[in-house]
C-alpha cells in the first residue's frame, strides 16, 4: 500500500498565481488545494489536515499575518511558507515572529520554491518519526518496569547517534550542528531551532572565528540582497532565536553569539 502524497494549501487572492503555483506543486507530486480568501483557507484547514500552507500577506481586504494565529489554533504544528509580492523587512520580521517557517518574495524561482518545500516537509517528517519513536520507547519502558535511570537513558535515543565523526556535522568548540538532521548540540545538550535560524548558525560556524558582516550573513543564510538597515532588522530576529536556544543562563552570563557593533555577528565558543 502506497502512502498518500503530502497535502499543501495555497491561500492567495491572485487567481493566476494560485493556478501556476498549484500546477508547479502538482507536477512535483503534491496534492494541492487553493483558496482565494482567508475565510476559504480557514474552511479548508478545518476540514482536513495539511502538511504545509502557502500564505499571501496581502489578501483582498485581509492581512495574512492576522490569519497566522487562527491557522495555528486549527493545526498547531503546520508549517507556514509566506510567498508575497508585498515585501518589506517590517512585514518579514513580523511574519517570522508570528511563527512562519520561511518568507519568499514574488516572483520566486520555481526551483527555489520546490527546494524550500522539500526541506520543510523533510524536516516535518523527521520530527514526526522521532516523536513516534520516543513515544514507543517510553511505552516499552513503562511496560518493562525499568528503573528511572534506564528511562532517562532511552528517553532521547537520538542523542547517542548524533554528532559522531561525520562530514555532515559542523563542530565549533562545544557547539555541533548536524546538517542532515538539523539538530544542534551545545555542551552536551541537544536543541533545535527553525530551519532559517539553523542556516544562520551554519553561516556563523563556517566563518568562525571571524566576524560575519550582517549583510553577508543574511545573503548566505537566506539569499537576500538587502540594505544594511534591512539586513539588521531581519537578522536580529534570527539571532535572538539562536541565543535563546544556544545560551544556558544558569551556566553562562555571556551569549554564544557576540554582536560586533557596526559590523555583524561572531560565534563565541
Amino acid at each position: 500500500m502506497t502512502s498518500s502524497p503530502p497535502s499543501i494549501l495555497v491561500i492567495d487572492d491572485e487567481k493566476s498565481l494560485r493556478r501556476s503555483l498549484a500546477a508547479l506543486l502538482e507536477r512535483a507530486g503534491y496534492e494541492v488545494d487553493t483558496a482565494g480568501t482567508g475565510l476559504d483557507g480557514i474552511r479548508y484547514l478545518s476540514s482536513k489536515p495539511y502538511n504545509l500552507v502557502f500564505l499571501d500577506l496581502k489578501l483582498l481586504g485581509e492581512n495574512g499575518i492576522d490569519l497566522i494565529p487562527t491557522i495555528r489554533s486549527i493545526q498547531c504544528k503546520i508549517p507556514i511558507l509566506i510567498l508575497t509580492a508585498h515585501a518589506s523587512m517590517e512585514t518579514a520580521v513580523t511574519a517570522i515572529r508570528g511563527g512562519v517557517n520561511d518568507y519568499l518574495t514574488k516572483p520566486a524561482d520555481p526551483r527555489k520554491i520546490l527546494s524550500r518545500v522539500q526541506d520543510i516537509l523533510k524536516q516535518q517528517e523527521k520530527q514526526k518519526k522521532e516523536s513516534q519513536l520516543v513515544d514507543q520507547l517510553e511505552k516499552l519502558t513503562n511496560e518493562l518496569g525499568r528503573s528511572s535511570g534506564f528511562r532517562r537513558a532511552i528517553k532521547h535515543p537520538r542523542r547517542s547517534r548524533l554528532f559522531a565523526s561525520d562530514p555532515e556535522v559542523l563542530v565549533c568548540g562545544s557547539i555541533s550542528a548536524d546538517l542532515h538532521t538539523r539538530y544542534i548540540k551545545v555542551a552536551g545538550r541537544v536543541t533545535r531551532v527553525s530551519p532559517t535560524a539553523f542556516q544562520y548558525l551554519v553561516v556563523l560556524m563556517r566563518h568562525w572565528p571571524e566576524t560575519v558582516l550582517v549583510k553577508d550573513l543574511v545573503r548566505e543564510a537566506q539569499s537576500y540582497q538587502l540594505s544594511l538597515i534591512e539586513a539588521r532588522d531581519l537578522a536580529r530576529c534570527r539571532i535572538h532565536e539562536l541565543r535563546q536556544s544556544l545560551d544556558c543562563e544558569e551556566e553562562q552570563r555571556t551569549s554564544c553569539i557576540e554582536t560586533v557593533r557596526g559590523e555583524g555577528y561572531r560565534l563565541l565558543v
